[in-house]
């Protein structure tokens, strides 16, 4: 039997079941948001080479055949995984195009917001999953990269506002933002250290990010 395959009872009564109807959106809903849990899970404790859509199946109490029809194959669910990270990203830096307080606030929150969800939360075991695999697949660089810049485009806006303002000068407001969120988030102190960084050293940092990007604040 392939190392990959799955024919415990639980599934088989499972895939009957899905023979009796479509599921609704509550359904649909929970089974997606387990499966994002689940496959980080998976790719967290056996790299994406050992990990296996019948194990992320197992854990999100599906079967294999649902998984792959719903999201695609093994690179597919970790694509979609780092997706979602990204996604939370945006919506922080969506909100700094409304905020209209001090930029040096507003970018040092910010900073310091990416900084403790991304170190905090899921992003950084994702991302070091596709740093130990990225030889094998080259793809996740690619991957990183696109869903990192499509992120940041909110902060690039933001950018260009405080540019029209004389508040930031940039000759590529895009490149800014990309540059911002690696640097919130995707340095190597962070990669090694981040989680146990004390308090104090993550609102150093977020200061240093924001004086390299708008100047010291004048006395």
């Amino acid at each position: 039997m392939n190392a990959d395959e799955d024919t415990s009872p639980e599934l088989a009564v499972k895939e009957r079941g899905l023979l009796r109807g479509r599921p609704n959106r509550a359904e649909t809903e929970q089974l997606d948001k387990n499966v994002l849990k689940m496959a980080l899970k998976e790719f967290s404790e056996k790299g994406f080479h050992g990990a296996t859509l019948a194990g992320i199946a197992r854990a999100a109490h599906t079967t294999k055949v649902t998984l792959y029809r719903r999201f695609g194959d093994k690179e597919a669910i970790f694509n979609l995984v780092w997706t979602h990270m990204m996604t939370r990203a945006r919506l922080s830096m969506d909100s700094v195009t409304h905020d209209t307080r001090d930029p040096r606030e507003v970018l040092y929150d910010l900073a310091l917001n990416l900084f403790r969800d991304y170190v905090g939360g899921e992003a950084i075991i994702a991302t070091r999953v596709a740093i130990m695999e990225v030889g094998r697949n080259p793809s996740f660089a690619y991957q990183f990269n696109q869903s990192a810049r499509q992120a940041a485009m909110p902060l690039a806006r933001y950018f260009a506002s405080l540019g029209a303002r004389g508040l930031m000068n940039c000759s590529d407001f895009v490149e800014a933002a990309d540059q911002f969120l690696l640097l919130s988030i995707g340095n190597v102190r962070t990669m090694l250290d981040g989680p146990r960084a004390p308090p104090s050293e993550q609102e150093a940092w977020a200061k240093a990010i924001v004086e390299l990007f708008l100047g010291r604040k004048p006395d």
